[in-house]
């Protein structure tokens, strides 16, 4: 079944069960595919015209699991469950092949579930699903190389899985499975570092699993799979704090796994397994 996945740098992006798809912006030129069964990252070009795919290179990876791609569509990271490391690897520009910076993998504990890259490109956050918390990490300017920040990591709540980014940087939103809540934090615009919110947590639904802030930064949408809706906020332009929309969540179809919100804003999306 295809599924729109959970982190992109600006517009959409794909996948097919353990198969995850994060298209490079700006520009849209290259698409990247995470296998997990064939232990593999692919890439293809894009048609500017059509938005056709046309297969390119693939990356031996081992176990790959999500993708993520920085703002300038120069990096992409690829979480891996063999060693729950991630791997970062510089785009060509010309053709879109991937060639990994550093070492092969960065280990950042138990599995890495959602992963965001900040608007400046500076900052990398990812979530570590069985250890309930949000790692943080610098991002190398030149070379994409992710180290880790003075503050390295902050709690979250049980079994956080999609992280999103609000477009000025300033806050995250973490929605977790486990306890059907969103942990928001703002982002030290100095260092990257993450602290609570004076309002930590707000109440999402059953199995809140996946986030997305449209790109106005006015409003959070919370895909929760357990009851099969998407809840909406409002986050205050100060504070970042959320606040529920009075509308009645609206459903899902079966199994919904991840949302997104189109570049312009005007339209949410979500992707059901069932």
């Amino acid at each position: 079944a295809l599924e729109l996945a959970r982190s992109m740098a600006i517009a959409a992006a794909a996948a097919v069960d353990d198969v995850q798809v994060v298209c490079a912006e700006p520009p849209s030129r290259f698409a990247y595919v995470s296998n997990g069964d064939s232990n593999s990252v692919s890439a293809y070009t894009v048609d500017a015209s059509t938005g056709a795919l046309r297969a390119a290179t693939t990356l031996s990876v081992p176990s790959p699991y999500a993708l993520t791609v920085d703002p300038s569509g120069r990096f992409v990271y690829v979480s891996c469950t063999s060693d729950a490391g991630v791997s970062a690897y510089s785009i060509d520009r010309a053709t879109g092949d991937l060639t990994a910076i550093g070492a092969p993998s960065l280990a950042v504990g138990a599995i890495s579930a959602g992963m965001a890259v900040d608007p400046t490109g500076r900052f990398a956050y990812f979530v570590n699903l069985a250890g309930d918390r949000v790692l943080a990490f610098d991002v190398d300017a030149n070379t994409g190389a992710l180290s880790s920040m003075a503050v390295s990591s902050v709690e979250a709540g049980g079994s956080p899985y999609g992280i999103a980014v609000d477009p000025t940087g300033r806050f995250a939103y973490v929605a977790n499975t486990g306890d059907g809540t969103v942990s928001a934090y703002n982002i030290d615009a100095t260092s990257g570092a993450l602290s609570p919110m004076t309002i930590p947590t707000v109440t999402a639904g059953s199995g809140a699993r996946d986030i997305a802030v449209d790109p106005s930064g006015r409003f959070a949408y919370v895909l929760n799979q357990g009851d099969r809706t998407v809840m909406a906020y409002s986050i205050n332009p100060v504070s970042g704090v959320l606040t529920p929309l009075a509308a009645t969540p609206p459903a899902t179809g079966g199994g919904p796994f991840s949302i997104t919100v189109g570049p312009k804003g005007g339209f949410a999306y979500v992707a059901n397994l069932d």
